[in-house]
């Protein structure tokens, strides 16, 4: 069965659906989702799918990830979710009195997931496209 927006959606609110909420973003997952829709251009793109815009995926779009790319294209959106939290968390520690609340932890927590994806998405394999190979080598005839 071929991936959709909304079951890439489902996959990623299933994840970060709480940081997307406390980042102020939408945790829908009806596959219309306008806050994942530069995560999921972005991890469709990394792994070879031509889109028609550069700011969307549409589901025909994403049928196109092969099933065994699922994983990567996955972890590539979920990356990119978790760039677009940390773009829009504002939180900062309040003290009021004796209360206090921590809320910089969150933003925290985002770093340790953003630097744990960072490591999965490097040990994924780029298309050919994405490297290339310096040779500094002079030959002899």
């Amino acid at each position: 069965m071929a991936l959709t927006r909304k079951a890439a959606e489902t996959i990623i609110v299933s994840k970060v659906g709480g940081l997307l909420t406390a980042a102020g973003l939408s945790a829908d997952h009806d596959g219309n989702n306008v806050d994942l829709d530069a995560s999921l251009a972005w991890a469709a793109r990394r792994i070879g799918i031509t889109l028609a815009s550069p700011e969307t995926a549409t589901s025909a779009e994403l049928a196109g990830v092969a099933q065994d790319d699922y994983d990567d294209f996955l972890d590539l959106a979920e990356y990119g979710a978790l760039i677009s939290i940390q773009g829009n968390l504002a939180l900062v520690d309040i003290t009021a009195g004796p209360r206090k609340e921590e809320l910089s932890q969150l933003t925290d927590k985002v770093e340790r997931m953003l630097e744990a994806r960072r490591k999965r998405i490097e040990e994924i394999g780029d298309p050919v496209s994405y490297k290339y190979i310096a040779l500094d080598i002079a030959t002899v005839a």
